[in-house]
C-alpha cells in the first residue's frame, strides 16, 4: 500500500475510534465534533486516492525535465566486492555445465529501477554496465544472465543463518562484502529467489511514465572501485543506446517503502559444483 493510502486510511481511522467513543461522558458534548471530522477524513482518504497516480505521474515528469527525455535509471541497492577477484559478494550463480555444474562469483549486484520518461511506450531491448578504473577509462563489466542458473548464497561453515521459504530484506544504499571463498560451506548453499530486471524488461514495453525495477548482475576482475562512478547503456527499441551516470536513490523518488528482497527457495549442495572466476558464457 502506497504512502498516501496509508496516511488517509489512518486519519480515517482515528477519527472513527474518536468517534465511537461519544457515548462516554466526557466526551458526548464532543461528538459532533468527530463526526464531522470523520467526514472530512473521508473526503481526504478520496482525495489522497485520486492524487496518488496524479502524483507518481508528475514525479516522473519532474525527474524527466530535470535529468532527460528518455530514461531515468537509479540503483536503489548495489552490493559490490573489491573487484579483484580474491575476495567475493558472497553472492554466485550456479550453472549446469555438460553432466556437471559450475559457481561463478558475483562481483556486483544492483538493485535498478528505470523510469520511462517518454510520452509514449518503450522497450528496453539491452543494457550494459561500465566502471571507471584508477586511469580514468571507463571499463565494460560482464554481465550474467541469469536464464538457466541458480543463485546461491553459501552459508558460513557450521552457521545456517536461513530457513526455507524465509525472506531476506536487502538495505537502501551501497554495501562493500568482502568475503574469501574459503570461508564459505558450499555444501550447504542458500538458493535464492528474486526479482530480476531480465524478467520485466525485453519482451515488455513499459508504459509511459512508469518503472520497472529489480536485480542485475554483474562481474568484474579490475583495479577499480565498484563502489564508485558506474555508467548505464540502456538499449530501446530502435536500437539507440542512453547512457547515464548511475545515481543512487535521490529525493526525487519515494523508495523508502519498496522492498529489495530475495526469498530462500530452497538448499543445494554445491561443494561438488568446479568454482570458476568466469562462467561458461557471458555477455
Amino acid at each position: 500500500m502506497t504512502w498516501y493510502l496509508k496516511t488517509g486510511l489512518l486519519v480515517l481511522l482515528a477519527a472513527m475510534a474518536l468517534d465511537l467513543s461519544h457515548h462516554s461522558p466526557f466526551t458526548i458534548k464532543l461528538s459532533r465534533f468527530w463526526k464531522w471530522i470523520s467526514a472530512v477524513s473521508i473526503i481526504i482518504l478520496i482525495a489522497a486516492v485520486a492524487w496518488g497516480p496524479l502524483y507518481d505521474q508528475y514525479l516522473a515528469e519532474s525527474v524527466g525535465a530535470r535529468y532527460g527525455d528518455a530514461f531515468y535509471p537509479v540503483a536503489e541497492a548495489r552490493i559490490a566486492s573489491d573487484g579483484t577477484g580474491k575476495m567475493v559478494s558472497g553472492f554466485w550463480l550456479e550453472y549446469p555445465f555438460r553432466n556437471s555444474c559450475v559457481v561463478s562469483p558475483i562481483t556486483l549486484l544492483l538493485y535498478l529501477r528505470i523510469i520511462n520518461l517518454r510520452n509514449r511506450e518503450s522497450l528496453i531491448t539491452g543494457y550494459s554496465l561500465a566502471v571507471k578504473d584508477s586511469d580514468g577509462r571507463w571499463q565494460n563489466l560482464a554481465r550474467l544472465d541469469p536464464a538457466g542458473t541458480a543463485m546461491i548464497y553459501p552459508s558460513q561453515f557450521g552457521a545456517i543463518a536461513y530457513n526455507v521459504g524465509q525472506t531476506i530484506n536487502f538495505p537502501e544504499g551501497s554495501f562493500l562484502t568482502n568475503i574469501s571463498p574459503d570461508d564459505r560451506d558450499f555444501q550447504h548453499a542458500f538458493i535464492l529467489q528474486a526479482e530480476k530486471l531480465d524478467d520485466v524488461t525485453g519482451a515488455h514495453p513499459l508504459e509511459s511514465k512508469k518503472w520497472v525495477r529489480g536485480w542485475v548482475l554483474f562481474q568484474y576482475n579490475g583495479n577499480a572501485n565498484l563502489m564508485k562512478e558506474l555508467q548505464l547503456t540502456l538499449k530501446d527499441e530502435f536500437n539507440e543506446n542512453h547512457t547515464f551516470d548511475l545515481r543512487e536513490v535521490t529525493r526525487y523518488l519515494n523508495s523508502d517503502s519498496m522492498p529489495h528482497h530475495a526469498t530462500v527457495s530452497g538448499l543445494m549442495d554445491a561443494s561438488k559444483c568446479t568454482k570458476s572466476a568466469w562462467p561458461p558464457a557471458h555477455n
